[in-house]
């Protein structure tokens, strides 16, 4: 009888652990799918080259902030509603990379994209849009100095040295410009149409302009100066309205 009362005793001792033990397990299992589910849903990355992981912050079930994010290609920056916005860095499989901006998963702004052409390391680094690179960034020139000078426009034409510079008023061409003085600290002064200009110039390029002009009312003289320096290379066209 007592042996029969102990084994009664275990019996229900190991029922009890069992159903314990089965318990904790359904906790666990619950608990696992819990967190895989959540892992599906929390944290999506809408590029799909990058969808595989995501480890960062998120909202409403995206990717939103700061993140990593990995698939056959890994990304890691900011993100925004699932797509990587802000600034990040991109690299492909096969060892490309970009670092810069990007808008809705693509790149746009300004960034760096290194890739090798002919075995040769090669950097396309400026200004993109939708994916596409349209070139340098443009570094206007810097003015030092401006006398009686109405308004002025700087624009970069393309790669090369010269800097074409013109003269209007009310429109056209400013033809009272007497006493002109050009001053350039490299390259060489030539004379182009209606446009005075400075080729085969180095950076950084100093120039000073003096001039004596009409007023737009034809009736006054006055002495203009106009100083700047050109920081990137480049045809750039000058024009100073009086």
């Amino acid at each position: 009888m007592i042996i029969l009362s102990v084994l009664n005793q275990v019996k229900t001792l190991i029922m009890v652990v069992m159903k314990k033990t089965f318990v904790l397990c359904l906790i666990l299992i619950v608990s696992c799918c819990c967190k895989l589910a959540i892992a599906q849903v929390v944290g999506k990355v809408l590029v799909s080259n990058i969808s595989k992981f995501y480890e960062g912050d998120c909202k409403k079930g995206l990717a939103h902030g700061n993140g990593d994010a990995k698939g056959v290609d890994t990304y890691s920056g900011q993100f925004k509603k699932g797509y990587p916005q802000g600034t990040g860095t991109y690299v492909w499989q096969n060892g490309d990379y970009y670092i810069g901006n990007w808008h809705k998963g693509l790149r746009n702004g300004e960034g760096e994209f290194h890739t090798k052409i002919n075995n040769r390391d090669t950097v396309y680094a400026g200004i993109w849009k939708c994916d596409k690179y349209l070139g340098e960034r443009t570094i206007l020139p810097t003015v030092t100095y401006k006398s009686s000078v109405d308004r002025y426009s700087f624009k970069r034409l393309g790669k090369g040295s010269l800097i074409s510079i013109q003269f209007k008023q009310n429109g056209t061409t400013n033809t009272s410009i007497t006493g002109l003085i050009i001053d350039g600290d490299s390259g060489v002064e030539v004379k182009k149409g209606n446009s005075f200009c400075f080729e085969g110039f180095v950076i950084p390029f100093k120039c000073s302009i003096r001039y004596t002009t009409s007023n737009k009312l034809q009736k006054v003289l006055i002495d203009a100066k106009f100083e700047f320096e050109i920081t990137q290379m480049g045809n750039w066209d000058l024009v100073l309205h009086n």
